[in-house]
């Protein structure tokens, strides 16, 4: 009898076993199904975040969040990275609305997509006037376009508004813009009858 009492309990012992076995992989599956679902949702939510090393921004266009630019345009207007920094060398904000259209006009208005223009920032600098020859003062910079194409830029400026925009691959012109004038819009509050 002892023997038969003895195999029942290993044969009780055995179920527990496999029974503790099959509940611990049950929790084991069920905790790699929960990573995988919260790593699933984190690298969703974070496909449209970017980092650009050029201008030092983050750009987020997650589909949950609204645009910042709510116009018809908007999807297909290019972004500009790290332009404000311009503004601390010199650049007038009129002159900063010139060289976007200088840089929309060498991207070509035919391609559809947002397209994406980055200031190296560390790489902005004033480049000294030649007195003798009268010339307007300028900056240089790298630029980095669609991610991907890394040209130098030179832009020379003057009045209010005016400026040239030189792209440079190497020591090869590969765009020049040439004068782009566009006056600031008239104030009509302040004129007087």
């Amino acid at each position: 009898m002892q023997l038969l009492s003895n195999f029942q309990e290993n044969v009780n012992l055995s179920r527990n076993k496999k029974i503790g076995i099959a509940i611990g992989a049950f929790i084991v599956i069920g905790l790699i199904v929960l990573f995988v679902s919260f790593l699933g949702k984190e690298t969703q939510n974070k496909t449209d975040v970017y980092y650009d090393p050029a201008s030092k921004e983050t750009i987020d266009d997650k589909a949950d969040k609204t645009p910042e630019i709510l116009e018809d345009n908007a999807s297909t207007e290019p972004v500009f990275l790290g332009f404000g920094k311009l503004i601390q060398y010199g650049l007038s904000q009129d002159q900063l609305t010139n060289l976007k259209i200088a840089f929309n006009t060498y991207l070509g208005k035919g391609d559809n997509g947002k397209k994406e223009v980055s200031v190296y920032v560390d790489s902005v600098t004033s480049n000294p006037i030649d007195r003798e020859t009268g010339g307007n003062p300028s900056i240089s910079f790298d630029t980095l376009i669609q991610r991907k194409e890394k040209l130098s830029a030179v832009v020379t400026y003057s009045g209010v508004a005016d400026i040239q925009l030189k792209l440079n691959q190497g020591t090869k012109l590969v765009f020049d813009s040439g004068i782009v004038t566009n006056p600031p819009p008239i104030n009509n509050e302040n004129l007087v009858d």
